[in-house]
């Protein structure tokens, strides 16, 4: 059954985590909610990942939206991921999609077992310090492949019309059901942040809202309660 299912954090007080969402995967500094956003750090080239356990699963079409800045000029590094597990650091599986200061590019990768592939998909993605990003991911599994569709762009721009096609062959295939989580991906950075401010899902063929309004017949359901 396809659905939309949106959070936006700027309703939250400044603090520790609510309940409803879980910081997993080699998590060592702090996440919390600063300014209406989630926040994370992490300095030792490790990822920092939340998850929100009610968010939907599904194996079928999945799309994700995340609405981000980054605090500094290199180091520190937007993620998502996609059909993760939550589990140990040592087990962990999922796709991320990084928004990769260092070198300039939106790349994927795969996560399985806790093992990181290379990446196996990017495209030219500059990011800057202090500017609001959008990314929007679509996934899907087939039997020979797994077929992404990809956009980033800044907030003072139009969102594209169409994704940036990546592919890939079906050793990189994860078809399981799987959360949705988002995060960062640092190294020897101490003082860059990570803020998220939005993210929304869609699952089975449904597009990820960018906001928590309802077209005309269409219910979005708030992720930080259980879904419908």
């Amino acid at each position: 059954m396809m659905a939309q299912y949106f959070a936006d954090f700027s309703g939250l007080p400044d603090g520790p985590l609510p309940s409803s969402i879980v910081r997993i995967w080699d998590t060592t500094d702090a996440t919390t909610i600063v300014g209406g956003c989630l926040s994370f750090r992490d300095s030792g080239n490790r990822r920092a990942i939340a998850y929100i356990p009610n968010a939907p699963k599904t194996s079928g079409v999945s799309e994700m939206y995340m609405r981000y800045y980054s605090t500094v000029a290199a180091g520190t590094i937007p993620m998502l991921v996609l059909r993760g597990t939550v589990a140990s650091a040592a087990g962990a599986t999922g796709y991320q999609a990084l928004h990769h200061r260092d070198n300039t590019a939106f790349e994927l990768r795969r996560r399985v077992g806790g093992a990181e592939s290379v990446r196996f998909g990017n495209f030219t993605a500059p990011l800057l310090a202090e500017t609001v990003y959008c990314m929007r991911v679509r996934v899907e599994t087939e039997p020979t492949l797994v077929r992404f569709g990809a956009k980033v762009w800044a907030t003072n721009t139009h969102e594209p019309g169409d994704f940036i096609a990546l592919t890939d062959t079906a050793a990189n295939r994860i078809t399981s059901d799987g959360l949705f989580g988002f995060g960062a991906m640092g190294s020897s950075n101490t003082s860059g942040w990570v803020r998220i401010a939005a993210v929304g899902f869609g699952t089975d063929g449904d597009p990820a809202p960018t906001d928590a309004l309802s077209p005309a017949g269409r219910k979005r359901h708030p992720l930080l309660m259980t879904p419908w």
